[in-house]
């Protein structure tokens, strides 16, 4: 029964995070992914950002993404999905 009690307390104690990105780790994903030319892989982590954290997924479209690249419209376009 104390083992039992004392890996409960430590579970408690110690909660386990499940593989949970914050937005700003997937935004630098995007960063390396846009610098590599991988748009689809692009769209899916922005996808990811926006559900994490959609002020600041929105504050990187404005300010990091070039507005004529290929990829711009498809993220915009999660944006919008999103709101």
């Amino acid at each position: 029964m104390r083992t039992l009690t004392l890996l409960f307390s430590l579970i408690v104690t110690f909660p386990f995070v499940l593989s949970a990105q914050t937005a700003g780790e997937l935004l630098q994903k995007v960063s390396a992914a846009l610098s590599e030319g991988q748009d689809d892989y692009v769209v899916s982590l922005f996808r990811q950002a926006i559900a994490a954290g959609a002020d600041q997924t929105e504050m990187y479209y404005w300010t990091q993404i070039e507005k004529n690249s290929a990829v711009a419209p498809r993220l915009v376009n999660e944006l919008a999905t999103y709101y």
